[in-house]
């Protein structure tokens, strides 16, 4: 009694309904798909900034393990959490110098009306340095050791 109802109902649904919905799983596992090996994930380091000049340039150190992952014309983001005002400003790496205990980093962000005052203050601050540029799936990978060659990824902060 009960299946002849439930087979009775799946009978007269519109074929239509069916095929939409497929269709829309379909598309949606397409954009999955596409986000998964298409799109860029930035992998950073972060450095602390030490010294700025009034003329955008700055100086930060970190780890000497990660010295060999910073070169120059790497893209970097500043911030300074204890300005007034303050939002991150871009710069570019110009030049590394390895240490044994730490590595020094110099960058140059483009001076602005905005940001000018920042650098006058000599604050210290944060220098995010993106290193790499990966797809969502190389990360996975990484991320579950299929790929030994390349430096761990690691979920500490």
């Amino acid at each position: 009694m009960h299946f002849s109802r439930t087979t009775r109902a799946l009978n007269s649904r519109q074929p239509f309904t069916l095929a939409g919905s497929l269709l829309l799983a379909l598309a949606l596992l397409v954009a999955w798909l596409l986000w998964f090996f298409g799109a860029s994930l930035p992998i950073t380091v972060n450095a602390q900034i030490v010294e700025t000049t009034g003329d955008g340039y700055v100086r930060a150190v970190l780890s000497p393990t990660l010295a060999s992952s910073i070169t120059a014309g790497q893209t970097a983001l500043l911030s300074f959490p204890g300005a007034q005002n303050a939002h991150a400003v871009p710069a570019t790496v110009v030049a590394v110098s390895p240490g044994s205990t730490e590595t020094v980093t110099e960058l140059y962000a483009e001076l602005s009306f905005a940001n000018a005052a920042l650098f006058a203050q000599q604050l210290t601050g944060q220098a995010t340095i993106v290193v790499e540029r990966i797809s969502p799936a190389l990360y996975f990978l990484r991320a579950t050791g299929q790929f030994v060659d390349a430096a761990p990824t690691s979920f500490q902060r």
